[in-house]
């Protein structure tokens, strides 16, 4: 049995664990007995102040025109009650939410823990291939230590991808000559976004060929039997779940379920604003598990979202959704790949705009006629990948 060592990124958040997860099975499904897969569990640098500093203003008034000043001003005052709500003693909430993805990690064939220098030195030269993805793992605003992401610690056997993301629209044209170096090197270029795609392709890759997340290889059914049927919260409900440095996603949501007689749910990733209690009827969560995160996508009445998981379990389970985006994030690309694929653009609204007063329905079935079609396409792929180790 050959043995293949995934590399991918490694923390408490609901789409890491669920795509690992999700690639995990399908690989499992296509190699049968002939690879054993396990996914490196490392330290995962994760720098969110760099992307949200960097070029603020120049982006806002590239973005935002007239409004620019409004963007800078909110976002600076976002950071500022992030700071003092990250004073606060939320040490039960976290323990909490720490346990249960513990719990999930069950699900998932980690390694022990590796040090970054460990992997540097050899430590993983057991394996017979790497595959790298899914997510941001080549995002050098945000990930650091990338020389491990694009796999320089592994001298033979094949090196894959699966769903790897840059997580921008383009690499500084300093690092272009580091990057190709280094994708020469994968016998196999399968990407999540159209952008990485043209990246690739910049940097001397015509083969690199875009794929579904992970998330989207498993069928709807298997992960109704993942959502718990105890209830999260009783009755009609807006989700709100957010990742960028946005009041006002919140107060559109607020507005949209008070207007379709709902409450709001807020299901928050960080310590971070806003406080619940500046809105009517809602309810703000936290330390929820990644099923119960299933299970808020699948009974909610409209999710209002600017994640890419949100949005994609959106997709899986049918349900009505709102992107609700922040015209200067260069991570949009993610989220606009699979609403045009899916010939969902009305879904998408941006912050210079306000959302729809009603939730509109989705007629999702030729949603589900593309999906079906790049689920077999983006399966068929990786099968092609794994058939070289």
């Amino acid at each position: 049995m050959k043995k293949l060592g995934v590399i991918s990124l490694v923390f408490r958040n609901y789409g890491t664990k669920l795509q690992s997860y999700a690639l995990c099975r399908t690989i499992d499904r296509l190699a049968g007995d002939h690879i054993e897969t396990e996914v490196i569990r490392m330290p995962t640098l994760w720098d969110t102040r760099t992307d949200v500093k960097k070029n603020l203003i120049k982006r806002s008034i590239k973005n935002y025109g007239f409004k620019a000043i409004f963007h800078i001003l909110e976002t600076a005052w976002y950071i500022l009650e992030r700071r003092t709500i990250e004073q606060e003693d939320h040490s039960a909430e976290l323990d909490k939410r720490i346990k249960e993805f513990e719990r999930f990690d069950a699900n998932i064939p980690y390694t022990r823990l590796f040090s970054l220098e460990e992997i540097r030195q050899g430590a993983l030269q057991g394996y017979d291939a790497f595959l790298v993805g899914s997510d941001q793992v080549w995002n050098d605003l945000k990930v650091k230590n990338q020389d491990i992401y694009l796999l320089d610690f592994f001298k033979g056997g094949p090196k894959l991808t699966y769903a790897a993301s840059f997580g921008q629209t383009t690499i500084p044209e300093e690092m272009l000559s580091w990057y190709a170096d280094r994708i020469k090197n994968f016998s196999s270029l399968l990407l999540r976004e159209d952008e990485g795609v043209e990246i690739c392709r910049r940097l001397g890759r015509e083969d690199a060929t875009l794929v579904l997340d992970p998330t989207m290889l498993l069928e709807r059914e298997e992960y109704e039997k993942m959502v718990p049927e105890k209830k999260v919260v009783d009755g009609d409900y807006v989700l709100v779940y957010s990742l960028n440095y946005s009041y006002k996603i919140f107060r559109e949501a607020s507005r949209l379920a008070r207007r379709n007689f709902c409450k709001m749910v807020i299901l928050k990733r960080s310590f971070c604003p806003p406080r619940v209690s500046r809105y009517d009827n809602a309810v703000e969560l936290y330390a929820e598990s990644p099923e119960n995160f299933l299970w808020l996508i699948k009974n909610a009445k409209c999710v209002v979202t600017n994640s890419y998981h949100a949005l994609l379990f959106s997709l899986i389970f049918n349900t009505d959704f709102y992107l609700y985006l922040d015209n200067a994030d260069e991570e949009n690309s993610r989220l606009l790949t699979m609403t045009r694929l899916c010939s969902l653009n009305n879904r998408v609204f941006w912050e210079t705009g306000s959302l729809p007063k009603t939730i509109d329905k989705i007629d999702y079935q030729e949603t589900n006629k593309i999906l079906s079609r790049e689920r077999k396409k983006s399966t068929d792929l990786l099968g092609i990948a794994l058939s070289i180790i």
